[in-house]
């Protein structure tokens, strides 16, 4: 049955109170502090189903969110019925039929390694369909990888190599300089995959640079990135971007390894098949602002401040961090009044299963993939609702074009749909407030940018010791020699340097 098209407005009291304090804090800082983890479980092997259960949810989540952009960041969700796994799907945007048709396509290969009657014979079907997998999946996100293959190429390769050109130049003649040599192979390496430093690309095939930098993740290779990559060492970004990206064009081998290791510890689960179904994407609305006059930077710090000294404290505070003032931070306010909300991709499925009152698989564990960790106000909502979903990780950034799951005119319940809605915005109110205040008294400024990913550098050049790792050994002339393992004979306990991979840009595009 369609939902009614008419949306049912939370009152406008409650709106203008939740988004009122939420443009301010945008306006002093739009990230709210530094990435939130996800939950690390014991380790024990109820713990590891749990956590195995997550990574087939995140892995088909990441798969289906194809290409860059926020409207094609994908949740998903896994709902246990009497015939089987139902596989939800939504998105920022409408999820594509194409997508669909694609998910399927791999969960048929998923199922054709738990049917196996015998361990002989599914071990060998998923070492088959592990290779099957990595190849369709590479070429399905082939839009993705492409632009991290051109982002590299484009704008870090020239900076990078130059660098340690420089490094091995000023440390390679002393007597067995283990560190330059090890820089050395590194940048034969990215010579072979991405060109050399005058940034001409010699054009491998996707999959044979995506399996190149899924092997090398834990090589010395990587371990040089991140010496270089160290705080305080000249183009440390570059290098930490450098050593990101790879991370991301590493991973659809990665997710193929973790979809057929479901397939082998969970037969059970998965032993009546998988069906994929979809929920609808919202409908864009206008923040809930009556007029021009009501979204001025006077009358919402009128409105929040009684205390004139408070008023103060917060527009000193806004021009110390800003430089707008009068006119100049008004013509801001409008900007961001001509955004338009839509419901998180995340925040569709909650509302789904809540209102449908699905059971989810794995001893009801409430647990929700996505492509990209949660926003700040996502992180928020789902903190604070009343069923206990599972906590995500989050990139913790502000998008004002946020909204909570919509309630339709004349559709059962509404009204105590409503009342659960209200309840969930006060809280949020009360903790955006409090950031707020905080925020206002902080001497602190903006926290810098970071990427809505969760992949983090540590490793300096001074705790580095190059020798620990074995690298894969490089040819100085001819071709270069194949030195890795097979992805079949790679490192169980591996993990991706990118816990989420996706955009920079998260949420909806405001």
């Amino acid at each position: 049955m369609a939902k009614p098209s008419v949306i049912s407005p939370i009152r406008h009291k409650v709106t203008r109170r939740f988004y009122e304090p939420l443009l301010l804090l945008h306006a002093l800082s739009p990230i709210r502090g530094e990435r939130i983890k996800s939950e690390i479980l014991p380790d024990n092997s109820e713990s590891n189903h749990i956590q195995l259960r997550r990574s087939f949810t995140n892995a088909i989540a990441y798969i289906c969110a194809y290409q860059k952009g926020p409207d094609h960041v994908t949740a998903a969700a896994l709902e246990k019925t009497s015939q089987g796994v139902v596989v939800w799907l939504s998105a920022n945007a409408s999820v594509e039929e194409g997508v669909v048709t694609f998910l399927e396509e791999i969960l048929a290969c998923v199922y054709r390694v738990v049917e196996q009657d015998s361990v002989e014979a599914l071990h060998q079907e998923a070492s088959l369909a592990t290779q099957k997998l990595a190849s369709m999946i590479v070429e399905f996100q082939a839009p993705r990888l492409t632009v991290y293959r051109a982002e590299i190429i484009k704008s870090f390769i020239l900076p990078c190599q130059e660098l340690m050109t420089d490094y091995v130049k000023s440390n390679g003649s002393r007597e067995r300089d283990k560190s330059a040599l090890e820089v050395n192979k590194l940048q034969q390496w990215l010579k072979k995959y991405f060109g050399d430093d005058t940034g001409g690309s010699t054009e491998p095939s996707l999959f044979d640079l995506s399996k190149a930098c899924y092997d090398v993740r834990h090589t010395q290779y990587m371990k040089t990135i991140s010496m270089f990559a160290g705080q305080g060492r000249t183009r440390h970004e570059a290098f930490e971007r450098l050593y990101k990206l790879l991370g991301k064009l590493g991973k659809p081998l990665k997710s193929s390894k973790t979809l057929t290791e479901a397939a082998t510890k969970l037969a059970q689960d998965f032993a009546q098949g998988f069906t994929v179904k979809t929920v609808p994407s919202s409908v864009p609305q206008p923040l809930p602002f009556r007029g021009k006059k009501e979204a001025t930077i006077e009358s919402i710090v009128h409105r929040m401040f009684s205390d004139p000294s408070k008023k103060t404290e917060f527009m000193d505070r806004l021009t110390s961090l800003v430089s707008r003032e009068g006119e100049e931070m008004d013509s801001f306010l409008q900007r961001e009044r001509a955004t338009k909300t839509k419901v998180h991709a995340e925040l569709l499925l909650i509302d789904h299963f809540e209102r449908n009152s699905y059971n989810f698989l794995g001893q009801g564990e409430k647990y929700i993939g996505c492509s990209k960790p949660a926003c700040y106000l996502c992180h928020m909502y789902i903190t604070q609702h009343l069923s206990r979903y599972t906590i995500p990780a989050s990139h913790n950034k502000v998008y004002v074009g946020w909204r909570p799951p919509d309630v339709y005119v004349r559709e059962p319940s509404a009204s105590t749909l409503l009342r659960v809605q209200e309840r969930i915005l006060l809280r949020m109110i009360n903790l955006v407030r409090e950031d707020l205040t905080s925020e206002i008294k902080s001497r602190n400024m903006r926290l810098p940018y970071h990427t809505d990913s969760t992949t983090g550098i540590t490793t300096t050049l001074e705790s580095m010791r190059l020798a620990q790792t074995d690298t894969p050994s490089i040819a100085y002339s001819g071709d270069l020699e194949r030195s890795t393992p097979s992805l079949l004979e790679l490192n169980e306990d591996a993990e991706l340097m990118t816990s989420e991979d996706e955009d920079d840009q998260g949420g909806v595009s405001i």
